[in-house]
This record gives C-alpha cells, structure tokens and sequence, in this order.
C-alpha cells in the first residue's frame, strides 16, 4: 500500500484530531498531581505517545506507529512502578552526568543574565542579584551539578564561561543558549537598558519557577 501524502485531505484530519487529543492530555486535570507527580507525568505522556501512534497508523504508517505503540506501553509499565527493559540503565563509571531539562534551564538562566550585562549591569553583580532573589527556586539546578563549584553563585559564573565557550557538552543546550544569544546581539542595539533588564529579570523568574519544578531522578 502506498502511504498518503502528509498533504492530502487525510492527513490534515488526522492530525487535527491528532492535535486536540494532545491538547486534551495536558489540559486536562492531574487527578494525581499530589501524590504521585512523577506516575502521573508519565502517564500523560504515555498517552500523548500512543496519540502519536493512533495517527501514524491512520496515515498508513503502521510500522513506526507499533515502535510508539510499543514506546507507550513501557512507559506506561514503569509509571505503575514495573520494569522495564527499555528504559533499563547501563551504569557508566564515575560521574553521572545532568539531565537535558537541567543543562536547558542553565541555558536559559544564563541568557537570562546576559541581558542584564547587555542592560549595563556588571556581571558579578548581576549573579548576586539572581542568587539573591532566586537562591531556593535556582538550587535544584546547583544539587545536580556534581562537579562545579561549592555554591549557587560560582556554578552559575562556570555555567555562563562554559556556555560562551561553547563547551557545554549538552547539544540542546548549548544550541539553546547559541540561538538566543543570536537574538539579544539583534535586538541590544535598537532596545534600551531599562527594557533589556526587564526582560532579563522576566526570563529569569520564569526560569526559576520552572527549576523549581523540575523532575528530579529518584536518588540510587
């Protein structure tokens, strides 16, 4: 059977049910949101993974939908405290490293600060300045970074000289922080300091809610 054309007339029909049965899944009330937050963000998305299945089999892409189908239903074993082997670790020696969410949510707190430094704020006074606001939001994000500094303040100075140097071994990340900073360059020279402050301060506040929020893997 030939596959349909992602532009016909099917396709968009399967993806708009598609796409208001993945708005209904994280919309929806967490019904278990306070006593199992983590069970019942894997549960979201496994259904939000056999969604994506359901329109690959209607589009006729009945292969990769079984490899989602699958996906799903391992998901949904360990959400229910079950192992397995999918989603099984093998442990590497020494230090285990961070997670992509982690290393984006540095990505953004540092661009975050380089737009108070872009604003004409020094940039030691614009980390104390974050430490001092955010210390408890942003202490997630120092408890999983193992091998830096002693503190919050000097894991965020090693964090923006790694990010500038572009060594951050986190590819999401560093790209992250890559296209905005391409961004702020655009927009400093036409923007004022007061509006470019702001929106640093805005940025980091948001993403020091969303640090304090951050899954954490269960400790071994």
């Amino acid at each position: 059977m030939v596959d349909p054309s992602r532009y016909e007339p099917k396709f968009f029909a399967a993806w708009e049910t598609f796409a208001d049965k993945i708005q209904l899944i994280f919309n929806n009330g967490e019904q278990d949101a306070q006593t199992r937050p983590l069970a019942e963000t894997q549960d979201r998305y496994a259904i939000a993974i056999w969604a994506m299945a359901e329109l690959l089999y209607s589009i006729g892409q009945r292969d990769v939908a079984m490899r989602f189908h699958l996906l799903a239903e391992a998901l949904q074993d360990r959400a229910e405290g079950k192992d397995h082997p999918l989603f099984a670790v093998q442990k590497r020696r020494g230090r285990q490293f961070d997670t992509s969410e982690i290393w984006r949510l540095r990505a953004s707190l540092c661009i975050g600060i380089q737009y108070l430094i872009a604003s004409g704020m020094e940039q030691d006074k614009a980390i104390t300045f974050v430490v001092r606001k955010y210390r408890t939001q942003l202490q997630r994000l120092r408890d999983e970074d193992r091998g830096q500094g002693s503190d919050l303040k000097s894991s965020i100075g090693t964090w923006l000289k790694t990010f500038a140097s572009e060594e951050v071994r986190n590819d999401a990340a560093q790209w992250t922080y890559r296209t905005e900073l391409r961004q702020l360059e655009e927009i400093k020279t036409s923007t004022d300091g007061t509006r470019l402050r702001q929106a640093g301060v805005n940025l980091i506040e948001k993403t020091a809610m969303r640090a304090a929020q951050a899954l954490k893997p269960p400790k071994t």
